[in-house]
């Protein structure tokens, strides 16, 4: 993770062009008979997919449509996760947190945001805990509706694809009397957020009480992200019937950094 953000996506576009092409010489054959028609394919067929989050107070989401296959005007990252807002709370309130960097990028959806989705990337609202002891597994019922509607709005405010769950970092059991955290709970956000959503992406990393969500949710679900780094969830969880069929990427960089103007 040291590594340069060219080195990282280098190191992975040659592994998505290793993994969609098994024919060896075959594969420089097929791109030269290209060369002069660009084919693009559609994003639904497209596998592996890959899943980019980037630190939002780091990185210009428009370097992640910088990318493409050799010779094709096909698109190597699939999803971009603006990583992240934050949810915040109190034994009886809750609040979707955007710092200065996210908000910056929200509030300018349409040079920072739109110009992904015209290249076909899907991008998608991070969302993480804050150490305020209210996090996704533990709300009331009055506060997991109003999470729910105050993601939805900002989801159809800014005009985002989905949201993404990161399940950690809440400081659970430092507010006396919030509820016991657990799986059931999340289960019971993320199938809210359905409820308000369903025609949007819902995502979420395989971790903290992520791993412990019920079979609703995980109907309700459209990717669960193996917990990359560690060897854990290395049998790669399905959802809905899916296989693994993707990669995913944290883009921390050395250079590039974003910067608000």
């Amino acid at each position: 993770m040291k590594k340069s953000l060219s080195f990282i996506i280098l190191l992975f576009t040659t592994l998505f062009i290793t993994n969609c092409n098994n024919e060896g010489n075959m594969v420089e054959i097929s791109l030269k008979s290209q060369i002069t028609t660009n084919i693009t394919r559609n994003i639904d067929i497209k596998t592996p997919k890959l899943t980019v989050y980037i630190k939002t107070n780091e990185i210009n989401p428009l370097n992640m449509g910088e990318y493409h296959f050799t010779d094709t005007d096909e698109q190597v990252v699939d999803h971009v996760i603006l990583f992240a807002s934050n949810i915040h709370g109190t034994i009886s309130t809750v609040k979707l947190y955007h710092n200065y960097n996210q908000a910056y990028i929200l509030n300018n959806a349409n040079t920072l945001i739109k110009p992904l989705q015209d290249k076909g990337i899907k991008v998608l609202l991070g969302l993480l805990g804050d150490y305020t002891g209210v996090g996704f597994a533990n709300l009331t019922y009055d506060q997991r509706n109003s999470f729910a509607l105050q993601v939805a709005a900002c989801v159809t405010t800014y005009g985002l694809d989905g949201v993404d769950f990161d399940e950690e970092f809440a400081n659970y059991g430092s507010i006396s009397g919030t509820p016991v955290p657990s799986g059931d709970n999340f289960s019971l956000l993320i199938q809210r957020l359905r409820e308000l959503m369903p025609d949007k992406l819902i995502t979420a990393k395989y971790y903290g009480y992520g791993a412990y969500l019920n079979q609703a949710a995980k109907n309700a679900i459209d990717y669960i992200w193996p917990n990359f780094g560690t060897g854990y969830d290395a049998d790669c969880p399905t959802v809905s019937g899916q296989v693994c069929r993707y990669i995913i990427l944290m883009v921390i960089p050395v250079r590039d950094k974003f910067k608000v103007l």
